[in-house]
């Protein structure tokens, strides 16, 4: 938007990320097994399915050049692969006027990045909180992969702080919570571990209650 005189506005567009002329769409071959199973007039019952799915060229945002004027560009740069089984049992003790049905489903998912053409660098997922670095993508890892810093419990009170590593520009204070340092020599290059989302969100939880 642009201004001419006092008043007058002049509405433009501009385009966000380069132009890709060579970008298509992905595609997606699966295949689906399955098995329905009921006896005792359906009192009792068993469904099961195993699924394997791969999906080709990926639509990725990869990073460009900055001197081409943009920060990003979406290209079709890598597989994945989704693998899984279902199964619920299913059951009917009571029937009539009083009915009692139940239910037992369980699941399992796996995936992974089979292939990235090569373009492993600096790939970034979804950003959680406004924070993009948390989430990276990377070949042989499931999609979505968390990385975070090992936990080294809380500083104490009446604890020696200035012997404990902490991120380069940043100040550590007592409630802080502290960081295993990988090369153990104060320099603060912290270990990175990587786990999915669930584990690492279950223990960010279990955590917060650390006592002071």
């Amino acid at each position: 938007m642009a201004y001419f005189g006092n008043t007058e506005i002049v509405k433009g567009l501009t385009p966000f990320t380069l132009s890709n002329q060579d970008l298509k769409w992905e595609t997606t071959s699966q295949v689906n097994v399955g098995i329905d199973l009921g006896l005792f007039k359906n009192r009792l019952t068993l469904t099961a399915d195993y699924y394997y799915k791969k999906t080709r060229d990926l639509l990725l945002t990869m990073p460009v050049a900055f001197n081409t004027g943009y920060d990003s560009v979406v290209s079709n740069v890598g597989n994945l692969m989704n693998q899984g089984f279902e199964v619920t049992l299913g059951a009917v003790p009571f029937a009539g006027k009083f009915s009692w049905n139940m239910d037992f489903t369980l699941g399992y998912n796996k995936n992974e990045i089979t292939n990235l053409a090569g373009s492993q660098e600096n790939l970034r997922g979804n950003s959680i909180l406004g924070i993009t670095y948390w989430t990276e993508i990377t070949e042989g890892q499931p999609i979505g992969t968390i990385y975070g810093y090992k936990t080294d419990g809380i500083a104490q009170l009446g604890e020696d702080l200035s012997g404990i590593p902490f991120f380069a520009g940043k100040t550590l204070h007592h409630g802080d919570r502290k960081y295993v340092n990988k090369n153990d020599d104060g320099t603060g290059d912290f270990s990175r571990i990587r786990k999915d989302s669930f584990y690492w969100y279950k223990k960010v939880i279990e955590s917060c209650g650390e006592e002071l």
